[in-house]
C-alpha cells in the first residue's frame, strides 16, 4: 500500500482534482481519506465514442505478422481491475 500512500500524498498537492464522474469522486473521497473535504471537480469525457463503433485496420509496425488477436487495456493495472478475467475471457474466445 505504499504506493497508494504517495498517490494520496500528490494528488493532494495538485491545485484542482478533477475526476470523470460523480461516481469516481466518491470512490475518491472514500479512499483517500486526506481528500474528503477537497472540491472534486467532474470533468465528463468529450471523446467522440462513435469514431470507435467500427473495426479498422492498423498499421502499427510492433504487432509480429504471426499475431492473430491484439489484447489492449486503457486502464491502471491494478490488482481490482481484474485484467487476469479480461486476458481469461479473450482466452475463451480464441
Amino acid at each position: 500500500y505504499f504506493l497508494d500512500s504517495i498517490e494520496e500524498f500528490s494528488t493532494g498537492l495538485a491545485d484542482v482534482i478533477c475526476v470523470n464522474s460523480l461516481f469516481t469522486a466518491s470512490v475518491v473521497k472514500k479512499t483517500f481519506k486526506s481528500l474528503q473535504n477537497r472540491e472534486l471537480a467532474v470533468l465528463y469525457p468529450t471523446l467522440n465514442t462513435e469514431f470507435f463503433d467500427g473495426t479498422g485496420d492498423c498499421d502499427i509496425s510492433e504487432i509480429p505478422p504471426t499475431a492473430e488477436h491484439v489484447f489492449t487495456s486503457l486502464n491502471r493495472f491494478e490488482v481490482k481491475k481484474n485484467v487476469k478475467l479480461a486476458i481469461e475471457a479473450l482466452g475463451k474466445h480464441m
